[in-house]
């Protein structure tokens, strides 16, 4: 039967501990952040491509059959681009909310490169 002093430590030590922010925390989430935003921006400039070629393919074609099928091609690239500008807007917040809160824990600013 355990005693009330044997629950304490257990409690006391089975809690999760949190990591150290040192340098390599705060080096690895701007790390992450800005990897991710580097993807989306580069998927956005190729998806824009896209978008532009399917225009000038609508342009260029004359059956209704083959322009609605781009057509629709066109539109979903389309949403999925507005879908990525959104996400490049949510990292580019995440990163100045990552900075704020290194600032406000007095992290030196060379511990976010």
């Amino acid at each position: 039967r355990p005693t009330a002093r044997s629950s304490r430590n257990l409690v006391a030590t089975g809690a999760p501990k949190e990591k150290p922010k040192d340098q390599a925390y705060w080096s690895g989430r701007m790390t992450a952040l800005l990897s991710q935003l580097d993807q989306d921006a580069t998927f956005s400039e190729a998806l824009q491509s896209r978008i532009n070629a399917l225009t000038a393919d609508f342009s260029a074609r004359d059956d209704p059959a083959q322009r609605d099928i781009i057509a629709r091609e066109r539109e979903k690239s389309v949403d999925e681009l507005e879908r990525l500008r959104k996400r490049i807007a949510d990292g580019r917040k995440a990163i100045a909310d990552l900075q704020e809160e290194a600032r406000r824990a007095s992290v030196p600013a060379g511990w976010l490169r």
